[in-house]
């Protein structure tokens, strides 16, 4: 990736125009507020069918990121884009075309209008894009292999390559599974064997890891791991154990949960780098799951 010389539109501490694609989502939501927060102004971009409820003191942009007329619009004036929108699994792995058409040639266009507009990009991947590394020497480093096994990893490392190659000042964020503290259906199965090694992260974390991206020339041209940290780092049974313990507490029991036969993605990530440079790491597992129970007791009344 390309390094960012001279600085000349450094504005790190000061008000910037921040656009958050796919910021009608959790982790777009809460990414917006804390920006907010720190004085700066945001443009949040999503499709035309999601609900913007709460959002309304942003200014809002909707349209299909496939549509190459759509990025100039929305590039024009700002400082920075975080890039969040994306197809996920389940739904990615029914068309390759369709998938590839929204994670990649989407995020080519943004990069094609970043560079027109000088605008710098944090870009959201994911840890799918190292596939199975139970065979690895865990934790997994940003210089191990990547190896994806379904479309959605496909894709992502397709992403990657046109970031890395756009000449765009950017940074890279490989994020973990996100922990929601609500009140959610458990997946059935649990994407994970019962025995291999985990390290998901909680969503505030992974807005908190994405805002300490923005204008952090130290972070810029780097590719950084996003996960829970040391707390995070257990089995799969263990992480659903104490999930479903969480929501014992809070008065429900859960049916008997299921997981894969055979690993397919997750493990435990070096996330030094990126936790030096972003600060993100504030929510400890035994904070998540209080959290969660909390959640849980609120939403059962």
């Amino acid at each position: 990736m390309q390094a960012h010389h001279g600085e000349p539109n450094d504005k790190r501490g000061a008000s910037m125009k921040i656009l958050v694609t796919g910021g009608a989502g959790r982790t777009g939501r809460q990414l917006a507020g804390m920006l907010a927060a720190q004085g700066h102004q945001i443009r949040i971009f999503d499709l035309p069918v999601v609900d913007y409820t709460g959002l309304e003191q942003f200014e809002i942009t909707k349209g299909d990121l496939t549509d190459q007329a759509t990025s100039g619009p929305i590039v024009k004036g700002v400082d920075q884009v975080l890039h969040l929108a994306a197809i996920l699994p389940p739904a990615s792995e029914r068309d390759r075309g369709r998938t590839f058409a929204i994670n990649v040639e989407a995020t080519r266009y943004l990069c094609d209008a970043c560079k027109k507009y000088g605008a710098e990009m944090v870009f959201t991947s994911s840890v799918v894009v190292y596939g199975n590394s139970s065979g690895l020497v865990p934790p997994v480093r940003v210089d191990y292999p990547r190896q994806p096994v379904d479309i959605y990893g496909d894709s992502k490392v397709a992403s990657e390559n046109v970031v890395l190659n756009s000449g765009v000042p950017a940074t890279i964020l490989r994020i973990s599974g996100i922990s929601v503290p609500a009140f959610l259906e458990p997946p059935r199965p649990w994407p994970f064997t019962a025995a291999q090694r985990m390290e998901f992260v909680a969503v505030a974390d992974v807005a908190q890891a994405i805002a300490g991206a923005v204008n952090n020339r130290k972070a810029r041209g780097k590719v950084l791991n996003v996960a829970g940290g040391a707390t995070w780092r257990t089995t799969g049974r263990e992480y659903v154990r104490q999930v479903y313990a969480a929501y014992s507490a809070a008065g429900l029991d859960l049916d008997e949960p299921t997981f894969l036969d055979e690993v397919h993605e997750f493990d435990w990530y070096d996330t030094n780098e990126a936790e030096d440079l972003l600060k993100f790491q504030q929510t400890s597992l035994p904070l998540f799951l209080e959290q969660l129970q909390k959640a849980v007791e609120e939403a059962l009344g």
